[in-house]
């Protein structure tokens, strides 16, 4: 009896005991199905190449870039003026004979020459040409000068080719019946660095018959130029300057006293950084 009395309460207690350490150590276990990132900033960003042009000596709202504009034009500040009859060779020499030579065009040397015709009713020239200094020039060319360079907001910095004069064409409303139109030439100039590049722009009837039927349209002289020497990359706030110089050339077919008309003729350039 004694025995049991004693075992029973032993039983008891351990029992007691091992309920009072279950309580102990239970808990909820933490839990947590979100997170959160903070302080970023997005801006939106082009990759696409966005070609500008303003007026090289315009006024500030003519003649300054804006990131993000669309400035895809830009109007000549010398729109007009009355011209004598030009032409723009390689050089001008002498030979052994001391007789004047000529060094054709070839994109790497430009010399601006007149001439003279003893007829008023034929062309061609008559002696020796004469070099024409630049102080001069205005007088035979219609200058302007042009700003170009991609805008920096459209993303892509780095075009895929050179920048280049890729069309030449009369714009709306120049008379299309005219021989002197046929004459009609131009002249576009690019100086990087110590490089200066030039293309040159004649009617596709230059040199044949005055009485050859315009067919429209300007080939480049001397094959295709460039006005830079790898892809353009010019993004900068003054851009890259071009020089568009527009002339009647003086040894077409065309240019001679008698064709001259009082009526003007307009040209358009399309400048590109990507061959179509």
């Amino acid at each position: 009896m004694k025995k049991t009395k004693i075992i029973i309460p032993a039983i008891g207690m351990l029992l007691l005991s091992t309920a009072a350490s279950i309580t102990g150590t239970v808990a909820w276990f933490s839990m947590n199905t979100t997170v959160a990132a903070t302080g970023m900033t997005i801006k939106a960003k082009g990759d696409q190449v966005f070609l500008q042009i303003v007026d090289g000596s315009g006024t500030v709202e003519t003649g300054t870039f804006f990131d993000g504009q669309n400035q895809i034009t830009a109007s000549a500040s010398n729109a007009q003026t009355s011209l004598a009859a030009a032409n723009v060779v390689g050089g001008l020499g002498t030979d052994e004979d001391d007789k004047q030579t000529i060094v054709d065009y070839n994109r790497t040397n430009v010399v601006w020459v007149t001439n003279h015709s003893v007829n008023p009713g034929s062309a061609g020239p008559s002696g020796d040409y004469t070099e024409i200094s630049e102080v001069s020039l205005p007088y035979y060319a219609l200058i302007n000068t042009f700003k170009i360079r991609l805008d920096p907001l459209a993303g892509d910095v780095n075009a895929p080719d050179p920048l280049k004069v890729t069309s030449v064409a009369f714009g709306a409303g120049t008379p299309s019946d005219e021989p002197m139109r046929n004459a009609v030439s131009v002249l576009v100039e690019s100086t990087e660095g110590a490089v200066t590049h030039y293309q040159l722009f004649k009617q596709n009837n230059s040199g044949l018959a005055a009485d050859v039927v315009y067919t429209g349209g300007f080939l480049e002289i001397a094959g295709p130029g460039k006005l830079t020497t790898s892809e353009f990359s010019d993004h900068s706030v003054n851009g890259t300057t071009v020089k568009v110089y527009v002339f009647f050339d003086g040894d077409n077919k065309s240019a001679y006293t008698s064709n001259i008309t009082p009526n003007g003729y307009t040209v358009e350039l399309t400048f590109s950084v990507d061959y179509y």
